[in-house]
């Protein structure tokens, strides 16, 4: 047996450009099995199709040989897909095809073969499963397209596909696939507030402990039982100060530390900001649902059975309040006094008594 390559041009022993043997029997110029070249291979990452030539030639037991035999194998050029890089942030998709580079066999398919996922990245639900993709008619797919990732550490991760593209049943070289995923920060989720009416909110922006630090902050919505109040305005029984904070993107994270409101129902009521964290590169995080709650005016409605009393009669005054704050309970502050030296039986100060 003796073999010769063609990319075109006359048969010779030498390798066109682009063609390789992978495995390919010994016994070149001599004698072996029925079976020797059944597990010869090549590849094609060359820009045509390579004819490799085995001239055979049999032989008896006896010694006597056959006419000899050229024997054509045509091996197609493999597919070749453009290595993807792409730099995402957390939580957002890939949004982008996977493309083949320049050549004469058409991708047909794509075979997601594995994925390397570091720590602290975590991959979306509907993220694309090991299986093969077709691809459109430029060879194109967005079988990625929508892979979304989480990381949840203050440093860029970086998660590795391995991608082979087809031609029509024949499968390329294994490519990579690489994303940088950036972290988003992340808001802490101790940041609500209750104060009194008036009162200042005292909210300090600050993001969790295991977040990175973001660069900005942006208000999203600023509501009143989802309706915006804007500085200055009335929603739902509260007053929103001239100087509060308005919607935006600040650096500042005591934006929202001086915000008041006057709350002038009897019940205590809710601001509720929706605040982005944003880092240095430009990654959101997800929103943060912050809620301020104000207290109402406590107002205090007693029931006095008389006014006008016997001597050593009780007063009978029952503490009433028409205010419903978030504690569900009020307790009352008195101080009595006499208007004559000579009334006595009662306590001139009492605190926190109930109703």
């Amino acid at each position: 047996i003796d073999v010769q390559y063609s990319d075109g041009g006359a048969f010779s022993t030498t390798l066109p450009t682009g063609f390789a043997v992978v495995m390919q029997a010994t016994i070149m110029g001599g004698f072996s099995s029925n079976n020797v070249i059944r597990n010869d291979r090549y590849t094609n990452t060359s820009s045509v199709a390579v004819t490799v030539r085995y001239s055979i030639q049999a032989r008896s037991s006896s010694g006597c040989l056959s006419e000899p035999l050229d024997h054509d194998v045509v091996i197609s050029p493999e597919p070749i897909m453009i290595p993807g890089v792409a730099n995402l942030c957390s939580g957002v998709p890939f949004g982008q095809n996977v493309s083949p580079a320049p050549g004469p066999a058409t991708i047909t398919e794509y075979e997601r073969r594995g994925t390397t996922i570091p720590s602290g990245l975590t991959a979306g639900g509907s993220n694309a499963g090991y299986a093969v993709y077709p691809a459109d008619g430029a060879g194109e797919s967005d079988f990625l397209a929508d892979d979304v990732f989480t990381n949840t550490t203050s440093n860029p991760l970086v998660v590795s596909y391995t991608v082979a593209p087809i031609s029509n049943g024949c499968r390329g070289a294994n490519q990579i696939i690489q994303f940088t995923v950036n972290p988003a920060p992340a808001v802490a989720d101790n940041l609500n507030r209750t104060v009194c009416t008036d009162d200042v909110s005292g909210i300090v922006l600050a993001t969790s402990s295991a977040s990175t630090t973001p660069a900005s902050y942006e208000i999203i919505s600023i509501t009143v039982g989802g309706i915006p109040i804007p500085a200055g305005g009335v929603v739902g029984g509260l007053e929103s100060d001239p100087a509060n904070a308005a919607v935006g993107v600040t650096a500042d994270v005591n934006v929202l530390a001086g915000d008041r409101f006057n709350n002038i129902t009897n019940t205590f009521a809710q601001v509720v900001y929706g605040v982005v964290p944003i880092s240095g590169s430009g990654c959101r995080g997800p929103e943060k649902l912050v809620t301020l709650t104000i207290e109402p005016t406590v107002l205090l409605n007693p029931t006095i059975a008389s006014s006008a009393l016997c001597s050593n009669t009780q007063v009978n005054v029952t503490l009433n309040s028409p205010t419903v704050a978030t504690a569900g309970t009020i307790t009352y502050n008195y101080t009595v006094a006499a208007s004559s030296g000579l009334i006595s039986g009662f306590l001139p100060i009492q605190t926190n008594l109930p109703n």
